[in-house]
């Protein structure tokens, strides 16, 4: 039976790190282990979020499904450093050469329904949880680079970069059209971690996410 609550992909759905953040289950998703993963529930769920601390290689292994799962109109979000694609046509990551926070900076280049109404100037730092999250402890106090430090390599036809990082505006977020369904890529710290940032725009990704993925409000 069909549920209206996305899933979300992940191996470790309790505990973390006090200062990337405690992995806790975004509100509204049900969350699976990877190494659970049948037939049923991929193909039941509306949408899928995968963290980008899932086993790559293992998820190669089901790639028949999770194509099929997009074909039939799917959606699905993937964080983190591809390296094994294990979707058909999914880019791999490559690092950026940096120096600073200057090439780190996010820009936005096309709209799209998970960063509606986000700041993307308030992606750059982060701070450890002893600092009040406001923009401007971000900038005084927080450090570069966890929204992601590469970019995404030989990117399928008919693609869309939502978000360029650094000067060269390399596509760190892309949005790839599979069959009937769509696939979103970040480059970078899964996007759930982000929403945890009281004082900022950021609280807004889990209901944007969530949403686009077709789960109920």
């Amino acid at each position: 039976m069909a549920t209206d609550q996305p899933l979300w992909l992940t191996p470790v759905p309790t505990g973390g790190s006090p200062t990337m953040g405690a992995v806790t289950v975004p509100e509204g998703f049900r969350p699976l282990d990877p190494y659970d993963l049948d037939t049923r529930a991929i193909m039941c769920a509306p949408g899928i979020l995968v963290s980008g601390m899932c086993d790559q290689r293992h998820l190669a292994r089901h790639r028949e499904l999770f194509d099929a799962f997009l074909r039939a109109g799917g959606r699905m979000l993937v964080n983190g450093h591809v390296v094994e694609p294990w979707v058909t046509d999914l880019p791999k990551w490559r690092l950026l050469e940096y120096h600073g926070p200057r090439d780190l900076g996010i820009t936005r280049l096309a709209p799209h329904p998970v960063w509606h109404g986000i700041d993307v100037k308030e992606l750059l730092y982060r701070t450890g949880p002893y600092t009040p999250r406001t923009r401007e402890n971000l900038e005084r106090f927080g450090v570069a680079g966890f929204y992601g430090r590469g970019y995404l390599l030989d990117l399928p036809e008919g693609s869309t970069t939502i978000n360029g990082l650094g000067p060269l505006e390399a596509p760190i977020d892309v949005e790839i059209p599979m069959g009937e369904g769509r696939v979103v890529v970040h480059a970078g710290l899964d996007l759930a971690i982000f929403a945890r940032t009281p004082g900022t725009t950021l609280t807004r990704f889990t209901d944007n996410i969530r949403n686009w993925l077709g789960g109920a409000a």
